[in-house]
């Protein structure tokens, strides 16, 4: 996903950084590639695309997507032969969207400052599975198990600081710091193994409350 993502931007970035600048370009389109990614079910710093509008010159709308999904596979020997072996594989994804408004500060001719706000929405999911294995950690020759995760559900409503490095008239760099209050709750896990073959759930941790956090990833973004 992060690959696909950088890929649109440099498409993006190539096709209009040959067409002269229009001063009166009023949209922006830009990709997040995380430095970092997390395993959990529910994050507000996924790979994003985001547009934004300019309504005033400094005055803009945004609105974000972002998508990242996880995937590992993994084996578990026998401690007393290694030739044999469990197979677990657990998949994650996570998926948010937001709106906002910023207001801009001109800086200089290359350097555009903003401070803003946000609120975004989060929910995602994900399984956990095995082979030769119950718990996913040691071996059971013929066992088998079954974790899922579901209901994960995300809330935030924050205030955004941020600059746009304009390094050609169209294409730019940024950076933001989002603060305020964020909700999370990582939902409900289902357990089942074929030794008990009985099913169990469980409610996952729930996290909120006031905080700072600097975005992990590079923007990338054209104005058009």
């Amino acid at each position: 996903m992060r690959k696909i993502l950088f890929g649109l931007a440099l498409a993006i970035a190539g096709t209009t950084a040959a067409q002269n600048y229009n001063p009166n370009s009023k949209n922006t389109l830009e990709v997040n590639i995380n430095l970092q990614t997390g395993t959990s079910p529910i994050s507000f710093d996924a790979p994003s695309l985001r547009l934004r509008r300019f309504i005033k010159d400094d005055l803009a709308l945004r609105a974000l997507v972002a998508v990242s999904t996880f995937s590992n596979t993994d084996r578990i020997y026998d401690a007393g032969n290694r030739a044999n072996f469990g197979i677990t594989t657990q998949n994650n994804w996570n998926f948010n969207i937001g709106v906002g408004v910023e207001k801009h500060i001109k800086s200089t001719e290359k350097l555009s400052a903003y401070i803003g706000g946000q609120v975004m929405f989060a929910t995602g999911g994900g399984s956990f599975k095995g082979t030769n294995t119950t718990n996913g950690f040691n071996y059971v020759s013929g066992g088998e198990f079954k974790n899922s995760i579901s209901g994960g559900f995300g809330f935030g409503l924050m205030g955004v600081f941020g600059a746009d490095y304009y390094f050609t008239k169209n294409i730019y760099v940024g950076s933001e710091i989002s603060f305020g209050y964020t909700y999370q709750f990582n939902g409900y896990q289902l357990n089942w193994n074929n030794q008990t073959n009985t099913a169990t759930e469980s409610k996952l941790t729930t996290s909120m409350g006031l905080g700072i956090a600097v975005n992990p990833g590079v923007r990338l973004g054209v104005r058009f």
